[in-house]
């Protein structure tokens, strides 16, 4: 509905348009998720996200879906120009996800919010160690992610929003229990907690986001273009070579937020205490 009321050109002049679009489709999913469909809301609240966002996603992919073939270079700076109208929309729908999810595991009660989020949260919960092999992990987990945001998306065009869709929930459903977990362990404001939590965190989180943008696009990309193209012919070649150097760029996006990630989580001590509040 809210893609017959604000036009695709107005998402391409403002991001906050796409952020628009993300906050209420996350808060009405939410909602329906939680009404209708109790036993398991959390994966349905993200499917009918992704289902209302997907006729948006697919007009931006549609309108660029051969900008690859037209290019005869292999330039890093030229991909991020050309898909730049695809990069806003992303970051934009991500914040807004990402927003609501987190005031909705802010605000609800505590068993109301696990019982919501339940499946966000026990990724967190069973992921939060301090192991020698945290950056490897973190990396291998973060990796594998793209790689299937990548494949989804060239075998389906658009469907690596699912995914994108489920990180940006996840990690607003993890910040948001993290900030009332110390809020009600200390009898102080959780908003001021996930303010700073979200200081500490964004670095990476945006990082990783990115990588995982670029793959999505890169992943569509392809697809598309050599569905346009005869393989072998040089326009092919070019649409091969020049997403995989994004695919190249998204990884090194990857290795860089797990980098700083491992850092934050061995080093931010108040960090480490707010999650464990919520691991006891």
């Amino acid at each position: 509905m809210f893609e017959e009321l604000i036009s695709i050109a107005s998402i391409r002049r403002s991001p906050v348009l796409s952020f628009l679009l993300g906050a209420c489709y996350s808060a009405i999913a939410i909602g329906i998720a939680l009404w209708l469909f109790s036993d398991d809301p959390a994966l349905i609240a993200v499917a009918l996200v992704t289902l209302m966002f997907y006729p948006t996603l697919s007009v931006f992919l549609k309108s660029g879906e051969d900008v690859e073939a037209r290019k005869k270079e292999t330039n890093p700076l030229t991909f991020f120009r050309d898909h730049l109208p695809l990069y806003r929309l992303y970051v934009g729908f991500f914040l807004g996800v990402f927003l609501v999810f987190a005031l909705f595991s802010l605000n609800l009660p505590a068993l109301a919010a696990n019982h919501l989020l339940k499946n966000q949260m026990s990724i967190f919960l069973g992921a939060a160690s301090w192991s020698q092999g945290l950056f490897l992990d973190l990396l291998t987990n973060n990796l594998l992610v793209l790689l299937v945001i990548f494949l989804t998306s060239f075998f389906l065009g658009e469907g690596g929003i699912l995914l994108i869709t489920w990180n940006a929930s996840v990690w607003g459903t993890i910040f948001g229990s993290l900030a009332r977990n110390a809020g009600l362990a200390t009898q102080q404001s959780p908003l001021g907690f996930f303010l700073m939590i979200l200081a500490i965190i964004l670095p990476h989180m945006l990082l990783e986001a990115f990588g995982y943008f670029t793959s999505a696009i890169s992943g569509a990309a392809i697809s598309k273009g050599l569905l346009k193209e005869r393989f072998g012919r040089e326009r092919s070649i070019r649409v091969l070579r020049n997403t995989l150097v994004a695919l190249a760029i998204a990884v090194v996006f990857i290795l860089v937020g797990a980098l700083v990630e491992t850092f934050v989580l061995q080093n931010a001590t108040f960090y480490r205490t707010l999650i464990g509040y919520s691991l006891v």
